[in-house]
């Protein structure tokens, strides 16, 4: 569905620019369907967010065209909803994006207007009464010509106040985790690197099936860019023959699009370096390649525009410059099947072997779609008649070449779904037999919940415990608190056996034996309890999911983590808290001790989601109680409905002081900026709403931008004048009246 909408926002933005319904057609095609969407379909909150991003440029641009009423607020309330979709990336450069727009077209019209003017000066009279309005005059000037910079400011900050009710715990999220301030070498990871720029011609380069490996030195969902060849060769058409009347717009979009690709470079060019250090955002986000989408749409945009010049225009040169392109891009595919018919031939490796024949798979697609193509162009030149018949030819020929691109797609051939795949391998799935009977233990083992470890299980099980609900240790996540990841990394890396226990890890999976996943001596008690897919090992010194501790001991604030052996001895006696934790000195620790006498009491889960975990707890005195769950402000505690301080427990977890007595302790996630967030995002909300009821005829509006759109004309620099706009605009003033006219009456005309 969220490619469908990406593709209709597509059409409607080539159709408004250039009014050719086949080049939306095209575009939509190029954009929606290309690589890009095609390879990023399991990163479902990217692509929701890119879904929306040509419907945004379209409403910016009718804010220019048709004014900022109705589109203004309707553009803000598209970007907001491109924020909600979770990427937070995507929306940081969709409003990059957005404002360089705005900054760009503004200065243009504000040059355009200093020059008009001074032109205009240099004929007037040079009257006292001028010269003494000059700065006013001027400031009247840059205030209405930068306009497009404060309406793209303005939807974009509206935008985020929509949003807020997310943005604003999120960012409180992100600055306890990694994310605060990535390093710019942590936020260049996954820069594109110029060679797989290669896919824009050869779809398939990369990824050959079969016992070659992927050789494209990176994610393979990040290195195809493939729009289709037609589209590739139409975009130059765009920009080498484009007419006078266009020819801004087709500069505007080309720019943008080289911008946004020198960007993708990330650590492999300079100007990325300048984003990360003035931009705030990009320091908390990493994968610059993504920048690659907007120079697709570009890309799409421009050969929407190559599409109407090739079969609505009656420029025979078009025609020329296609028709060569084609021969020439023909030659060098003949010459490419010449050279890998020849490699194959000769005595080669069977990786390499393969490799070519994927390349040559490329190559004869190309040449079928090259040949096609030009055998249509040339029989529409010879028959006039049958254009239309030929038109659609050609987008046929734009489709099937862009559905090669997802030959080699590794969830292609899976009977489930692309939105399924959350890994680069299939080993797991939520009928797999190693899920349901850990699914199964869970159950069974309520309300005591446990963890499981994957250790080189296999990608999937990154993030699948999460969809199938397995509580699991680890995770393919950047937003770990710090605290817990410090833990984790420590515990893992070697594994550690004592650590695990301390994290409730019951389960170990592996392909492999503990004897080889663990130093000597540290698989005592791990037993073999399943065989699959993956093995299953019981660890029976884990440490349970909420205990009790009489015995609490400070830690310095710059204290390191405890020593191994240290925290193994705190089982069930002591916990380690935070130094400016304000603590009863009746339950801290003897000097000089390090445990407490055990504890007489129990502790159990009787409610857990994700918001609200609700544990019974009886103990004979004041006691610690301890939920091995990750420690986070955002969290509060409650005993028996009295609201009481939430400590952080061992480095990582949380704790609360209990009295001696049977007691109901509820833990609720309630972020600290989680309602101001909501009223922002209501009060905006409110605001965009007036907005669109204040606006006078908002269906005449629509019409009036949608039609002045299809008129043709750069998008920046035109725009709906009243009447009084458009007389003060032709008048030689440019807008100010001559002073000695001011007292004169108008007449009737």
């Amino acid at each position: 569905g969220h490619v469908l909408w990406a593709a209709l926002g597509t059409y409607a933005l080539a159709l408004v620019l250039w009014r050719s319904r086949l080049g939306g057609l095209v575009a939509a095609l190029a954009f929606a369907f290309g690589g890009f969407f095609a390879w990023h379909l399991p990163h479902l909150s990217l692509l929701v967010a890119l879904s929306w991003v040509p419907w945004i440029l379209l409403g910016y641009r009718q804010v220019l065209v048709a004014g900022w009423r109705w589109w203004l607020p309707l553009t803000a309330m598209m970007d907001g909803l491109l924020i909600l979709a979770g990427h937070a990336q995507a929306a940081l450069q969709t409003a990059l994006a957005l404002g360089g727009l705005g900054v760009i077209v503004s200065l243009i019209r504000l040059g355009r207007s200093v020059s008009g003017q001074r032109e205009r000066q240099g004929h007037s009279d040079g009257s006292g009464n001028v010269q003494n309005r000059c700065c006013s005059q001027w400031l009247a000037v840059a205030v209405r010509e930068t306009s497009p910079l404060w309406q793209a400011m303005v939807i974009i900050v509206a935008g985020a106040s929509l949003a807020a009710v997310q943005l604003f715990p999120s960012l409180e999220l992100a600055g306890y985790t990694e994310r605060k301030h990535l390093s710019y070498e942590q936020a260049t990871l996954s820069s594109l690197q110029p060679h797989w720029l290669l896919t824009l011609v050869l779809p398939n380069l990369f990824s050959a099936k079969g016992p070659a490996p992927y050789w494209g030195s990176g994610d393979p969902a990040e290195t195809n860019f493939f729009v289709g060849l037609l589209p590739l060769l139409l975009t130059g058409v765009a920009l080498v023959r484009a007419d006078k009347r266009h020819r801004p717009l087709v500069a505007l979009i080309a720019v943008g699009g080289v911008v946004m690709l020198v960007l993708a470079l990330g650590g492999f060019a300079w100007p990325y370096r300048l984003v990360y250090d003035f931009i705030p955002g990009f320091d908390h986000v990493r994968r610059p390649v993504n920048f690659a989408a907007f120079t697709m749409l570009a890309i799409a945009l421009l050969a929407a525009n190559g599409v109407r010049m090739l079969v609505e225009e009656q420029d025979r040169a078009v025609h020329c410059v296609f028709e060569r392109w084609l021969r020439v891009a023909l030659a060098f595919v003949g010459f490419g099947v010449a050279a890998a018919t020849l490699v194959l031939v000769t005595r080669v490796d069977a990786e390499a072997r393969q490799r070519v024949e994927g390349l040559l798979d490329d190559l004869l697609r190309a040449a079928l779609v090259l040949g096609l193509a030009y055998g249509i162009l040339g029989a529409r030149a010879r028959d006039r008649r049958y254009w239309r018949i030929g038109a659609v030819g050609l987008l046929v020929l734009v489709a099937v070449d862009i559905a090669s691109v997802t030959a080699n797609a590794s969830y292609r051939d899976h009977r489930r779904a692309p939105d399924s795949y959350i890994g680069q391998d299939w080993a797991g799935a939520p009928d797999d037999t190693v899920v349901r009977w850990l699914l199964e233990q869970q159950r069974t083992a309520h309300p005591e919940r446990f963890r499981i470890l994957p250790l080189e299980a296999g990608s999937i099980w990154l993030n699948g415990p999460l969809v199938w609900g397995l509580d699991s240790a680890s995770g393919y996540s950047v937003l770990w608190p710090v605290w817990y990841r410090d833990l984790f990394e420590a515990a893992t890396s070697p594994p550690n056996r004592s650590l695990l226990d301390l994290l409730g890890v019951r389960y170990v999976l592996s392909s492999k034996s503990p004897e080889d996943l663990f130093p000597p001596g540290e698989t005592r008690r791990l037993t073999l309890v399943y065989e699959g897919a993956v093995r299953v090992y019981e660890n029976a010194d884990a440490w349970p999911r909420v205990w009790l501790a009489v015995c609490a001991r400070l830690l310095d604030a710059h204290e390191h983590m405890p020593d191994v052996r240290e925290l193994a001895a705190l089982r069930s006696r002591t916990v380690l808290l935070g130094a400016d934790a304000a603590f009863p000195d009746d339950v801290l620790c003897p000097a000089g001790e390090t445990s407490g006498p055990p504890v007489s009491g129990s502790a159990e889960i009787v409610t857990y989601t994700n918001t609200r975990v609700v544990v019974q707890a009886q103990s004979n005195q004041p006691a610690v109680l301890v939920l091995m769950d990750s420690f986070y402000p955002g969290w509060h505690v409650s005993v028996d409905g009295r609201e009481v301080p939430l400590y952080q427990a061992n480095r990582a977890f949380r704790a609360t002081l209990l009295p001696a007595g049977e007691h109901t302790v509820e833990f609720r996630y309630m972020p600290r900026y989680l309602f101001p967030g909501a009223l922002v995002s209501g009060l905006g909300s409110l605001a965009m709403l007036v907005l669109l009821v204040m606006s006078r005829r908002p269906h005449d509006g629509i019409r009036a931008g949608w039609r002045l759109g299809v008129k043709g004309g750069f998008p920046g620099f035109r725009r709906t004048d009243t009447r009084e706009q458009a007389s003060e605009r032709t008048n030689p003033y440019g807008g100010l009246r001559r002073p000695e006219l001011e007292s004169q009456p108008r007449s009737s005309g």
